[in-house]
């Protein structure tokens, strides 16, 4: 599948940087980022229709500072971590004119985050938090029905790594460490803890961030026992018995770092060729694949001329890749310019 890149925001005179946080994409190919100004303050905009609107800002309205990526569905609800200028931090929904604090640190939590939240089209919201008693968890949480826990550190569960994904009916997966030393995926439905791989049966390690689609597919790279790295495939109502390889070395790759999937079962992956440096693939081909890498010519803009520069860095996660197929990625190049990107199907 070729993919056309379009530039929708540039570092410059309105925008010092995009990092560390990464653009979202709505279904309709709506995508919404987080800015550092020049003045050292932040914002959240959002690029459509061949224009780019500013939806927050800390030099004016009720927030000092933002933190997260944005995420970002259909109807246009907005989520976020910020802070207030009283420095209480929290994850915020705005939908339309309305605004709603879903947590704040305070009686209950510590720290809000790390990493963003996602979002899905009934505006419920995962995020990871830290609470005061010193354990950290993993909460849901929308304006119709409250906060919930999903899981926290404690008798189980060590720690989490990256960030929770939410589905349309409101389940949550999410990769966790475990007391016992291993690692797993975790699926979370309707108060029900269902384990789908652990370290040690198949997999020797898992990759941070795993990602879904309302199918019930997840997908995430993990290396197996004999060491051999990839990208792999399983089923939520049929866990391990499904584990299936998709891509492997075998397909021209030294090793896998993640994957996402959309609604339609497509899959992108982060993936380092043999002999080359990382980058995202859109399938097994490590050469007619490849929709960019660390390493690759960019023509950026520098004045008034045209100046190749190197592709240094690119950001995307669960929440830059819709079911259209469309991609939202951060660049930074090896002048120091960041990009938000979006790429479409030609």
């Amino acid at each position: 599948m070729k993919y056309h890149l379009q530039t929708l925001a540039e570092t410059g005179a309105c925008w010092s940087d995009f990092g560390p946080y990464v653009p979202c994409l709505s279904p309709t190919g709506a995508v919404a980022f987080q800015a550092t100004l020049p003045s050292g303050g932040s914002g959240l905009y959002l690029a459509q229709a061949n224009a780019i609107h500013c939806l927050f800002e800390s030099d004016f309205g009720p927030f000092s500072h933002f933190y997260s990526h944005p995420d970002l569905n259909q109807s246009q609800a907005l989520c976020f971590y910020a802070t207030l200028p009283n420095r209480v931090a929290g994850v915020y929904l705005s939908e339309g004119k309305q605004l709603t604090p879903l947590a704040e640190t305070g009686k209950v939590f510590e720290e809000i985050g790390p990493l963003g939240p996602t979002l899905n089209e009934n505006g419920e919201v995962a995020f990871r938090a830290n609470l005061k008693n010193g354990q950290v968890g993993i909460f849901k949480a929308s304006t119709q029905h409250g906060l919930s826990e999903i899981a926290k550190t404690g008798e189980d569960f060590s720690g989490f790594q990256g960030l929770p994904v939410i589905s349309s009916s409101g389940e949550v997966l999410f990769r966790a460490d475990l007391k016992n030393g291993k690692a797993g995926l975790f699926y979370w439905r309707s108060g029900q803890m269902i384990p789908l791989i652990l370290t040690g049966e198949k997999c020797a390690e898992l990759g941070a961030f795993p990602a879904w689609n309302a199918a019930g597919q997840v997908v995430f790279a993990a290396t197996l026992n004999s060491g051999e790295s990839g990208i792999f495939r399983l089923q939520t109502d049929q866990p391990s018995q499904t584990l299936k390889q998709i891509f492997s070395i075998a397909s021209g790759f030294s090793h896998f770092r993640g994957a996402l999937v959309n609604e339609a079962g497509k899959i992108i992956f982060f993936a380092t060729p043999k002999g080359g440096q990382l980058g995202l693939f859109t399938g097994p081909d490590p050469v007619q694949d490849k929709l960019l890498g660390i390493g690759d010519s960019w023509q950026a803009a520098k004045v008034a001329e045209k100046v190749a520069e190197k592709v240094v860095e690119f950001a995307l996660n669960a929440v830059s890749f819709n079911q259209q197929g469309q991609i939202a990625l951060r660049l930074k190049l090896s002048n120091g310019q960041g990009l938000i990107l979006r790429a479409d199907l030609v």
